[in-house]
């Protein structure tokens, strides 16, 4: 996964990369520099940053994950994603103090399917918690 400080860069260099290339009358070139810029693009609606959002949750790092979340509509990314996507919102609401929010967001993500075993028991556990100490 990559994040956007790094995803953008890379398109603008790749669009670059295709406009020379083709300016300099190699086309096969350009096209697979244009091809690499619109899967670049692509993969940012679809993906975003949720893989290394997650990453910097699991490290501790809640404020750094919400960053890397701005911008990203959880509607466009692919479902095991938006589980991803749902659970950094979770722990953003528990953050705030939000419980109820917190385990309805946790439902959610399980819902969308969580890509591994542990994820999901994690989630589970996560989920439990935050039901026991809503009361």
């Amino acid at each position: 996964m990559l994040t956007p400080r790094l995803r953008w860069p890379l398109v603008v260099v790749a669009v670059a990369f295709a406009v020379l290339r083709g300016m300099g009358g190699d086309p096969w070139r350009a096209g697979l520099f244009g091809a690499a810029a619109l899967l670049l693009v692509w993969g940012h609606w679809r993906y975003g940053a949720g893989g290394v959002a997650f990453t910097a949750l699991r490290q501790g790092r809640l404020p750094r994950a919400l960053a890397l979340l701005e911008g990203t509509d959880p509607a466009r990314l692919a479902p095991g994603f938006r589980a991803y996507y749902l659970w950094i919102r979770a722990a953003e609401a528990e953050a705030r103090g939000d419980v109820s929010a917190s385990a309805a967001r946790l439902e959610e993500a399980l819902s969308a399917g969580l890509r591994t075993r542990k994820d999901r028991v994690l989630a589970r556990a996560t989920l439990a918690a935050a039901r026991a100490r809503s009361g």
